[in-house]
């Protein structure tokens, strides 16, 4: 796993780690709510690669169109490279 070291991505990599493990819960509690995820994952990503007002050094370029599914996005392995 590839992951930046200056501290906006630490940072960013921590709250998408808390982000997986926060839908894991979720989906545990209720798994009716298995696909959810899948249904707005697309929206979610484009809303995450807009430029953060606190943190308006992150381009969205940076962040790559990888392939989404949910079992990709929500693996404790993956990060774009």
């Amino acid at each position: 796993m590839a992951i930046p070291t200056n501290a906006t991505f630490c940072k960013l990599v921590s709250s998408i780690q808390d982000a997986r493990t926060e839908i894991d819960l979720i989906i545990e509690d209720s798994p009716s709510l298995q696909g959810y995820p899948a249904e707005v994952l697309e929206s979610a990503y484009q809303k995450a690669r807009r430029k953060d007002p606190e943190n308006p050094t992150i381009d969205p370029a940076q962040f790559p169109r990888p392939a989404l599914d949910n079992g990709t996005v929500l693996a404790d392995e993956f990060w774009p490279e």
